[in-house]
């Protein structure tokens, strides 16, 4: 298995990305008609906090960041007043109820749709001053689901 750079517990600090790079990519990335602008913005930020760890964009459509070994990665964001593991099993495998309605599952997006979904999702919690990782989950074929996994410290 390939390394994934974090592990939970890792703190990314805001005041560490690079707020212009950032605001120009929030600029090109918002879509009213696909996701509110608070979304965007949680999500993306942790995008620019995983470039530290040597993640990169991944600019395709629908796609988050890559890994430093080329690994397709989603980042999933959520403000710490959540249940955790509630809202982690929501967005991985039951689906919930979004600002625009319906928000379908990843597991409902990659099995059900046939959606090109990445096999591996990266949680991160969102405090005032950082997003600390509180979750590692890697798809299982034989399952057919997400499965939480331990990360690693090595780098690249």
């Amino acid at each position: 298995m390939k390394p994934w750079y974090v592990k939970r517990g890792d703190r990314f600090y805001i005041r560490d990305v690079d707020l212009r790079a950032f605001d120009k990519h929030l600029s090109e990335e918002y879509k009213p008609e696909y996701s509110n602008w608070q979304n965007t913005n949680n999500g993306l930020m942790a995008e620019h906090m995983m470039y530290s760890r040597g993640y990169v964009d991944f600019p395709k459509k629908f796609k988050d960041v890559k890994s430093p070994d080329g690994v397709p990665t989603e980042i999933k964001t959520y403000g710490e007043h959540r249940d955790a593991e509630t809202h982690q099993q929501n967005v991985l495998h039951n689906g919930y109820d979004g600002p625009k309605g319906r928000v379908a599952s990843l597991w409902e997006r990659k099995v059900l749709w046939k959606k090109d979904i990445d096999n591996r999702v990266i949680f991160m919690v969102r405090y005032d001053e950082y997003y600390e990782v509180d979750g590692l989950f890697e798809w299982n074929d034989q399952t057919q689901r997400y499965e939480e996994v331990e990360g690693d410290e090595e780098r690249i």
